[in-house]
């Protein structure tokens, strides 16, 4: 099985750990936080899920009666969250090549563990993509993975210093509120940043091809 390479989107990498059903990452359940933010409003609408691999969380949100669609690049993903939750929505997409119809058409994006799989390269990439997804009444509401040094960790999963991620995600969205996720699995407990962001007008469409 070949390693995971954090230069590229490594389609093959990817779907070759999924087939081997060896993804240490998955948690067979859906983010704890999920029905708290979906009743405090936070998540609310039409819900996107990039990265959702299993689609555990697209499956929380869906059964706390959300629109919510899940996409990831591995078509093995795709599948294996088919048949966990045949109810719930899921495309093989790339989050770098969404097509057009995905532009201004949800009302919040969910981000629990894409963020922190993909190269710190591909980060200005990624905030664009899902800032062209967003309604710019939307928000973004994230679980990011955090070190509480100074040094982001290699990876994937990349780990990076909390004011790291402040000073990227602003580049194309506001901050509205952060605080250490209060819930979260016990592998992860306090090393989750829950952040709500509002996108920054497109003014002139800078954030678009």
């Amino acid at each position: 099985m070949p390693d995971l390479d954090p230069g590229s989107n490594n389609l093959d990498a990817w779907e070759a750990h999924y087939e081997a059903d060896h993804t240490p990452w998955d948690h067979a359940a859906a983010h704890p936080m999920i029905p708290i933010l979906v009743e405090e409003a936070c998540l609310h609408g039409r819900v996107l899920v990039p990265g959702c691999g299993a689609g555990h969380d697209v499956e929380g949100l869906s059964a706390c009666g959300l629109e919510t669609l899940g996409i990831d690049l591995a078509p093995s993903a795709i599948t294996k969250a088919a048949k966990l939750y045949p109810e719930a929505a899921f495309e093989q997409q790339d989050l770098f090549k969404l097509p057009e119809a995905f532009a201004g058409t949800f009302d919040t994006i969910w981000e629990h563990t894409c963020f922190c799989a993909i190269h710190p390269c591909q980060r200005p990439a990624y905030l664009a993509a899902m800032h062209r997804c967003l309604k710019p009444t939307g928000q973004l509401v994230a679980c990011l993975y955090i070190t509480h040094g100074e040094e982001e960790v290699p990876g994937p999963p990349f780990k990076i210093p909390r004011t790291r991620i402040l000073e990227i995600f602003t580049e194309c969205f506001v901050l509205v509120e952060q605080q250490i996720s209060p819930f979260s699995y016990d592998s992860r407990r306090g090393n989750e940043l829950l952040v709500v962001f509002e996108p920054r007008s497109r003014g002139a469409d800078r954030f678009r091809d």
